[in-house]
């Protein structure tokens, strides 16, 4: 994979599934998404991202999802899962990569509009980060 990274809200991609014996949250990968996330942000003149633990916790168990499953795309169901997890949703949008690090996983980010249009909404006020490494890489939601 070198450098390369895969980003974007386009149709889904097949992996083979992965055993989550194989899969290990990547919390200090996660921490680094995190910050480069809201230099994004602060760059653009946007606010910083509060991070919220019950965010945290949806986004990995997304992200163990599509790698055991095997299917690597966004889903429709973002408003209900995090409803049910206690929050009120007054906006929500997610953003998924494949990568090596967080740094070129934030690279594919920033490079695709409707990623940059995401990460840059004033709408927004908190997230939840979460990387996954396996074997293709990391999956980050």
């Amino acid at each position: 994979m070198g450098d390369r990274h895969l980003v974007g809200t386009s149709s889904r991609i097949s992996l083979p599934p992965a055993d989550l014996d194989k899969l290990k949250y990547a919390k200090k990968v996660s921490a680094k998404l995190y910050g480069l996330i809201n230099e994004t942000r602060i760059d653009a003149g946007r606010d910083p991202l509060n991070r919220a633990g019950v965010l945290d916790e949806l986004a990995r168990d997304m992200a163990f999802g599509l790698y055991t499953s095997g299917h690597f795309q966004l889903t429709s169901d973002i408003e209900e899962r995090i409803e049910s997890a206690g929050l009120p949703v007054v906006a929500a949008a997610e953003v998924i990569g494949l990568g090596v690090s967080a740094a070129s996983i934030h690279e594919g980010f920033i490079g695709e509009t409707a990623s940059v249009e995401a990460l840059e909404d004033d709408v927004f006020r908190r997230t939840g980060v979460a990387a996954v490494r396996g074997p293709f890489g990391l999956v980050v939601v």
